[in-house]
């Protein structure tokens, strides 16, 4: 490179006009032409080799963020552009949505209730609890969730849909009469919703004599006021409750019953006979008035012919006896 040109003139030139010769002046030139070109190709270079090098930074770090963000959420492109569509006019951002976006490729595409997130409608596509995986999730209090079924097995009870104790609780062996016409009714709350198709019962020490007219057996719902309705009520079947210490169970006439998880229900028993009274299996507990607290645990209706329809709180008689009976799919 030409810094510059000195010229050596005679002395007698000093102070008059100075020429210079045509091939000096052209040297000139070509030496500053020259020297401009070589600034340009140097700062050319430097320019280059800056963004060879931040190109070089840039794909390096986006490819380990992309390789970071797609083993850690498995997500559609559209999501994790999102997640760097704030600072869309940098270099590392552009190349980190297109690593990215090559990277998670690959992972599984995430739905909500079918659709793809990318394709999702907020607005017009219903949602349950199924499609997002929370099927199991309800909105009910802690007070009033129920026990589990290990739980329920610790404490005794069958696995059945509903029992009206624990059978460590059925304490009175020797049992409670069955008297005839008088309906004995036990309560209890349902552990899980099912259909049931029978009710069954144990006999004490006395089974029925021969031979009794009517023998039934009725599932009612309690309602918030403390009404019954039935849901389900057996056949007259005589042959019923004729042997000691036995369990017997009868299906449902007229088809199968719905009880719901966590609502009130009674089991009620009806004998009609001349002869022996049976016993059943279950439980002498406080006095009457105790026992029909709130939630009531048992009751009699008395000079019964038949399980009615439904029967009113105030017709139901305060008992200090409850017998041990149960439900079952």
């Amino acid at each position: 490179m030409v810094d510059k040109i000195i010229l050596e003139l005679p002395a007698d030139t000093v102070g008059g006009d100075i020429v210079v010769s045509t091939e000096t002046r052209e040297a000139a030139e070509a030496a500053r032409d020259a020297a401009q070109a070589a600034a340009s190709v140097a700062s050319t270079a430097s320019t280059t080799a800056t963004t060879k090098a931040t190109e070089a930074f840039n794909s390096a770090a986006a490819a380990e963020a992309a390789k970071l963000a797609a083993q850690a959420v498995p997500t559609t492109n559209d999501t994790v552009m999102a997640a760097v569509a704030a600072d869309t006019g940098s270099a590392f951002s552009t190349q980190l949505s297109a690593t990215i976006g090559a990277a998670v490729d690959t992972k599984s595409t995430v739905r909500v209730g079918g659709v793809p997130v990318s394709t999702f409608d907020v607005e017009n596509t219903p949602l349950t609890k199924v499609d997002i995986g929370l099927e199991n999730v309800d909105n009910t209090a802690d007070i009033n969730k129920l026990t589990s079924e290990p739980v329920r097995a610790v404490l005794g009870y069958r696995n059945v849909t509903g029992e009206t104790m624990p059978r460590f609780a059925a304490t009175n062996l020797t049992g409670i009469t069955l008297q005839n016409g008088t309906v004995r009714a036990a309560f209890f709350t349902a552990l899980k919703t099912e259909t049931v198709t029978q009710i069954g019962l144990s006999t004490g020490s006395t089974g029925a004599g021969a031979t009794p007219s009517t023998i039934k057996f009725g599932l009612y719902r309690v309602e918030s006021n403390g009404d019954l309705t039935r849901i389900g009520v057996t056949a007259n079947d005589t042959a019923l409750l004729s042997g000691a210490s036995t369990s017997y169970a009868k299906s449902f006439a007229g088809g199968n019953a719905e009880i719901f998880a966590g609502q009130r229900y009674a089991i009620l028993a009806l004998i009609l006979t001349g002869a022996t009274q049976p016993t059943i299996v279950g439980v002498l507990g406080l006095n009457g008035t105790d026992m029909a607290q709130n939630p009531r645990l048992s009751a009699t209706v008395l000079a019964q012919t038949d399980l009615l329809s439904s029967y009113t709180a105030g017709s139901l008689t305060n008992s200090g006896a409850m017998i041990y009976a149960w439900t079952a799919p």
